[in-house]
């Protein structure tokens, strides 16, 4: 995990939200030993307060890792919700149905292998709360998938909008400065990524393209509010409006 704040900052933010519980330390002790990703207790705290702000019942992740995500939606639900982790690697998703059954957490988890954006496209029916944290030259493509799907005040969630394998200076050249309403995101680059399945390799300049995409694409989506938020690697929220 990098982090968009400074240290200071950081732990300021850290000991002001709530505390991991028991099996979120054991994850976090899971992810440093292993230089696993994660989004780190300071962004966990804020998807528990986003599912409890919007009564969430049905959340979707389109890239859950090994659920350290999904823990944190888990504490801000009550036992009528379900949280759908949706990953590409089958051992990811065994660790986190290990740690999350040894959890003391009230909604119902159903876990899926594969690609996310296709596991969504089988499933219908409203939903609460999206998570985007897959490869991030998909994320246009993923918010396009389930767009139609979240509810009027629901939320979709994007991870790494500032920090991750780029820059947020790359994110901000492609971006254009919000020069106009539909900037030249790519700059140039090739992000084998856009608009096809793939591969969960992605170099930094497609990367930052991809986000720069996605963002610009939700500025001028008119149902949906956006803010970004610069807590763990970069948060932004997109609120349904209508």
């Amino acid at each position: 995990m990098t982090d968009a704040l400074p240290e200071a900052t950081r732990q300021v933010v850290e000991l002001a939200g709530p505390a991991p519980d028991a099996t979120q330390r054991a994850m976090q002790d899971r992810a440093a030993s292993d230089a696993f990703p994660i989004i780190g207790p300071a962004a966990g705290g804020l998807l528990s307060v986003v599912a409890r702000l919007t009564g969430a019942e049905r959340v979707l992740e389109l890239g859950s890792g090994f659920g350290y995500s999904a823990s944190w939606f888990a504490r801000g639900m009550g036992p009528d919700g379900e949280v759908r982790l949706t990953e590409r690697h089958a051992d990811e998703i065994e660790l986190a149905r290990s740690f999350l059954e040894e959890g003391d957490y009230a909604p119902w988890f159903r876990y899926s292998v594969g690609d996310g954006i296709e596991i969504a496209r089988e499933e219908t029916g409203p939903l609460d709360v999206v998570l985007l944290d897959l490869e991030k030259g998909r994320y246009a493509e993923a918010f396009e998938t389930v767009r139609d799907r979240v509810v009027s005040g629901g939320v979709v969630v994007a991870d790494n909008v500032l920090q991750g394998p780029h820059d947020v200076d790359d994110v901000l050249a492609r971006l254009g400065a919000a020069s106009g309403p539909e900037p030249d995101v790519d700059g140039g680059s090739t992000d084998e990524s856009a608009g096809t399945a793939s591969t969960p390799e992605a170099t930094d300049a497609g990367t930052a393209a991809g986000i720069a995409r996605f963002l610009a694409r939700l500025r001028r989506d008119p149902a949906f509010e956006t803010v970004v938020l610069p807590t763990g690697s970069g948060l932004s929220l997109s609120v349904r409006r209508r």
